[in-house]
């Protein structure tokens, strides 16, 4: 699997988990890193959540989601 891959498949997963209602984004700006198994790949609210930890709630349900579903290791890395 290629990077542009690990995005797009990621997106999908993301959207599948909206904390507070605020939609998750691959930073298509920043780096993905592929490391070993893993997969690193930078998210960003699209707006702020009043709730910071339904944010890293989701993100957790979304690696899961995708670990179990695709068999894909991947790791979403918040930014700014």
């Amino acid at each position: 699997m290629n990077e542009e891959q690990v995005i797009e498949l990621s997106q999908r997963y993301l959207d599948k988990w909206k904390p507070d209602g605020v939609p998750i984004q691959v930073a298509t700006d920043r780096a993905v890193k592929h490391e070993g198994n893993s997969w690193y790949v930078s998210v960003r609210l699209t707006e702020a959540v009043p709730r910071q930890y339904h944010y890293f709630d989701a993100l957790a349900d979304a690696e899961i989601d995708t670990v179990d579903t695709e068999h894909l290791d991947v790791m979403f890395v918040p930014v700014g």
